[in-house]
């Protein structure tokens, strides 16, 4: 149930339905914390901060990055945390604070080349580029 409410979460924000988005991501996140899914309670954490920020909600934003960070750190999924850091650093690019990025921009860099994620490190590479 509860990646079924992140899954459709996604769907309602591909759609730009925010709310609706909001609503099942918060659907999904009190179930799994009652069944104890630590991943998937990063990975919302993330699409929530993902939401606010295309809502222009921007320290609501980096408020979930920052719990998805904390959640990726504490179960160890150095993936996680890169997309995360490299979220927030876009929203920073975004913001104009270009050396909060490039900091952020190259620890995931550095994960994703060290993972072997090469489609993430082009990602980040381009958004680095940009700065």
């Amino acid at each position: 149930m509860g990646q079924t409410f992140n899954n459709l979460g996604g769907v309602y924000q591909l759609k730009g339905e925010w709310d609706k988005a909001i609503e099942f991501y918060n659907k999904s996140l009190k179930i799994n914390e009652k069944i104890g899914d630590e991943h998937l309670r990063a990975q919302t954490f993330n699409n929530l901060g993902l939401v606010y920020k295309t809502k222009g909600e921007w320290d609501k934003a980096i408020e979930f990055y920052n719990k998805s960070i904390k959640m990726y750190q504490k179960i160890g999924d150095e993936h996680g945390m890169a997309q995360t850091k490299a979220n927030i650093a876009i929203l920073y690019k975004t913001q104009g604070k270009k050396e909060e990025a490039r900091r952020l921009l190259e620890e995931s860099l550095r994960t994703f080349e060290k993972i072997g994620d090469r489609p993430n490190a082009e990602i980040v590479r381009e958004h680095l580029e940009e700065l």
